[in-house]
């Protein structure tokens, strides 16, 4: 993207960062939009950002910290673009589960297949919390299991399924190469 627009690598990482900002404010309004209870309304995307921003005793400066202190630092970093992959896969599983359109689906995989190339440790969670949220939507015992609900949550699986399957068509760094980064010792001092 950066020899296309004639930027230098310092250049191209400046413009993603910008764009990554904008891309993170949409995708906690997008994720607002379809969960909070109230859908039209700025307040609870606002609130989110004000708290996750400026709610701290202490920063760690770390690579996915969403704290004001970081946000600067941070702003191109692929785990800042795992937090709005995130916020927007989890929108769109709300929406696959609330209309049980494909379309969803297949966006569900895109977002999942990027995001386990981008930053495979928010891969790792996001995957968890799909579960889940698959797990919760079977249990829920205010209507018997339909149909319609197993086919939604059937979605979720192959979507989830695809996504692996592509990712690991990408031949760079090749996804089962780094297994060997779970045999180093992280010694965190908290």
């Amino acid at each position: 993207v950066g020899k296309f627009f004639e930027l230098s690598a310092y250049g191209a990482l400046q413009w993603f960062g910008v764009l990554n900002v904008f891309l993170y404010a949409y995708a906690v309004c997008l994720y607002f939009g379809t969960t909070s209870v109230l859908p039209n309304s700025a307040l609870p995307p606002a609130f989110f950002l004000v708290f996750s921003l400026f709610l701290r005793n202490k920063t760690w400066i770390w690579s996915s910290e969403t704290s004001f202190d970081t946000l600067a630092l941070i702003q191109a970093y692929p785990s800042f673009l795992g937090w709005s992959l995130a916020l927007l896969i989890f929108a769109f599983v709300e929406r696959l589960f609330d209309t049980g359109r494909r379309r969803y689906a297949v966006t569900i995989a895109l977002l999942f297949c990027i995001l386990i190339l981008t930053h495979l440790i928010t891969a790792s969670w996001v995957l968890g919390i799909m579960g889940v949220r698959g797990i919760f939507e079977l249990c829920d015992h205010s209507q018997l299991v339909s149909r319609e609900k197993r086919t939604r949550i059937f979605l979720l699986a192959i979507a989830i399924l695809v996504a692996g399957g592509l990712s690991t068509l990408w031949p760079y760094p090749g996804l089962f190469a780094l297994g060997g980064y779970m045999k180093i010792a992280e010694n965190s001092p908290f």
